[in-house]
């Protein structure tokens, strides 16, 4: 089967949300060629797969660049468990580091940071675990690399963006018993 059409049928299959596709990609990943094993660990984190996002980060540690190119969509923005939390800021480390390259237009530390912060709006306890995260990565790192600093202002744009999510979801009926409750 050519590379193309193989891809072109997976990423239809992954739309989909295909259990068989998730297990194919699995195969991919233990048995084939580097170039499909990156290709099939980046499909698997769409599926939020751990061993797809092990071994996407395995792969940039050892690579120090960015694979940006491949989709639209970095597929680290369809993570939303907390479980991925560890490995993202694995890879913000990665970025760090001065030997790693990455797109001016796509770079890594940017997307994990929004990923960061859609899986921390989801609840308290997500915004609580991600906040306590990236103070400890601050604490850690801000001696060896000053950039790490800038993170203090994600932490308070993090928070506003947490804060409004939470403003956001009440409906006219629940703002409607608010306004009663205030004026009795």
């Amino acid at each position: 089967i050519p590379d193309d059409f193989k891809w072109n049928v997976v990423s239809e299959l992954v739309e989909r949300k295909s259990k068989n596709s998730q297990k194919l990609l699995l195969q991919i990943l233990r048995s084939g060629n580097e170039s499909d094993k990156i290709k099939a660990a980046e499909y698997l984190i769409r599926f939020e797969d751990l061993k797809g996002l092990k071994f996407y980060v395995e792969w940039i540690k050892d690579h120090k660049i960015y694979p940006s190119a491949r989709f639209e969509k970095s597929p680290l923005l369809y993570l939303r468990k907390l479980n991925s939390v560890p490995l993202l800021i694995e890879l913000l480390e990665i970025t760090y580091q001065e030997d790693f390259k990455q797109d001016d237009f796509h770079r890594l530390d940017n997307i994990v940071l929004d990923t960061l912060t859609i899986i921390a709006i989801q609840s308290d306890k997500h915004y609580a675990e991600i906040n306590k995260s990236i103070m400890n990565f601050i604490i850690t790192y801000s001696e060896k690399n000053e950039k790490v600093n800038f993170l203090h202002m994600f932490l308070e744009k993090l928070e506003q963006r947490f804060y409004a999510s939470k403003s956001q979801k009440l409906d006219i009926n629940d703002v409607i018993k608010k306004l009663k409750k205030i004026q009795f």
